[in-house]
């Protein structure tokens, strides 16, 4: 009968549904994160501006490819000519499909938005 229907179904949830997944395309550009402490203080300067200086880099790489793919660029052709991934690259960024928690939180994060 249908109530016996109705009440397999709400007690076996899990087993009807699948988890949202979402298509997910990057273009990787690396950041720096300084690892280990230089012994002296000149070194530490010298490594944060060092560090400061590829951060703006990697920015304004960001905003300049943003800006290219709001006024209708391709992201696959921008993704194989700028991305720093390797293995994405060739393919125009492309992670495949992904449901959030499979990934970095920061893309995990990002992609629930879009």
């Amino acid at each position: 009968d249908d109530e016996s229907v109705k009440k397999y179904y709400d007690d076996n949830k899990s087993k009807f549904t699948k988890p949202v997944m979402y298509r997910v395309s990057h273009i990787h550009t690396t950041i720096i994160s300084p690892e280990g402490k230089p012994e002296d203080e000149a070194s530490r300067k010298k490594a944060a501006r060092l560090t400061k200086m590829i951060d703006e880099d990697a920015r304004t790489k960001i905003n300049s490819l943003l800006k290219k793919v709001q006024a209708g660029e391709d992201f696959s052709d921008l993704a194989k000519r700028y991305s720093e991934d390797e293995a994405s690259k060739e393919s125009g960024g492309k992670l495949g499909e992904l449901h959030p928690g499979s990934t970095i939180p920061e893309i995990s994060e990002v992609m629930t938005k879009l």
